[in-house]
């Protein structure tokens, strides 16, 4: 992300995946100032920063829930956040974290014990919406119960306040890796493992033909959702990209996009052998089909989807 500066050589801003936010000189490449999203030991940072209006914006994510496998972590406190940085000085001007309730012990084994509620990591880029001052995230799943209303979710926030404005949620599953697998025995397991059905991708504001805006959402259970912005994020309808997720790595994971009538959507779901397309070796995990949904629930009328090719292996 570039941004110009008054009178000066315009600055570069990044993310590393350790959580650290960095601005740049554009023209020398010398630090001008760097941030900690989070001072949390498994903060991660995997989503571009945004900017607008002399702001930087944010959200911080974390892979928490997977330091508990080797049963010596004392599972779970991260709570997923969007942060507001002014774009020359790097203050942060404020932090919304997507859980609040109150952190407590909910039990304790060895001499080690599981905390909750955390999670509602924001893994991919914030989008802003200048028309209603609102800025739009999606969230993660939990990492430990109680289930919040904030994960598994597409979040307005006041874009000057970084208060919730309203939320969609869709499901509330507390997800740890490995649970699933025979012989696991990982303290930090929930009771109900998953499934993990969670957002990867950023949101996206279409701006679609006749002035109606959408936010449009995909999740790793395969489902894309349209809201409606001006009704509290209202679903406008639904469309089942994938047939269901498979595995831990979804069905939806990144880089949708959109135009005034359509939205495209890579389908992943590198687990799952029913996919029209895909072989059932490993060799299949890159290929993807690319679904057309004009905005009606079902399979619209003139959709499409196109399974990827399979690679020949160089020799």
């Amino acid at each position: 992300m570039i941004a110009p500066r008054p009178n000066q050589s315009p600055l570069v801003y990044f993310t590393t995946i350790p959580g650290w936010l960095y601005a740049l000189d554009a023209e020398t490449g010398a630090q001008v100032w760097k941030a900690r999203l989070e001072d949390h030991i498994s903060t991660r940072a995997t989503g571009s920063p945004v900017v607008y209006q002399n702001r930087l914006y944010v959200g911080a994510a974390s892979f928490e829930e997977g330091m508990s496998a080797g049963g010596t972590y004392d599972c779970c406190t991260f709570r997923g956040s969007l942060s507001a940085f002014d774009a020359l000085t790097g203050k942060r001007i404020w932090k919304s974290e997507m859980i609040t309730a109150p952190l407590a012990t909910l039990k304790t084994k060895a001499g080690h014990k599981l905390q909750g509620p955390a999670g509602g990591s924001i893994w991919s880029a914030p989008v802003i919406d200048p028309k209603r001052q609102a800025i739009y995230v999606t969230t993660g799943n939990g990492f430990s119960g109680p289930p919040q209303p904030l994960t598994d979710a597409v979040v307005a926030l006041d874009l000057d306040s970084g208060k919730p404005r309203w939320s969609r949620q869709f499901g509330q599953d507390i997800f740890v890796p490995g649970c699933d697998r025979p012989g696991n025995t990982n303290f930090s397991c929930p009771d109900s493992n998953g499934p993990d059905a969670d957002f990867g991708s950023a949101p996206i504001l279409a701006h679609l033909a006749g002035g109606r805006d959408l936010i449009l959402g995909a999740q790793k259970s395969g489902a894309v959702w349209a809201l409606d912005p001006d009704h509290q994020g209202k679903i406008v309808w639904r469309y089942q990209a994938a047939p269901a997720a498979a595995g831990e790595f979804g069905a939806l994971v990144w880089g949708q996009a959109s135009d005034d009538k359509n939205i495209y959507v890579p389908v992943s779901n590198i687990q799952d052998s029913r996919m029209p397309g895909l072989a059932r070796d490993r060799s299949s995990h890159r290929q993807t089909r690319l679904v057309c949904a004009t905005g009606q629930t079902g399979l619209p009328a003139g959709s499409w989807f196109a399974p990827a090719r399979r690679l020949r292996r160089q020799r």
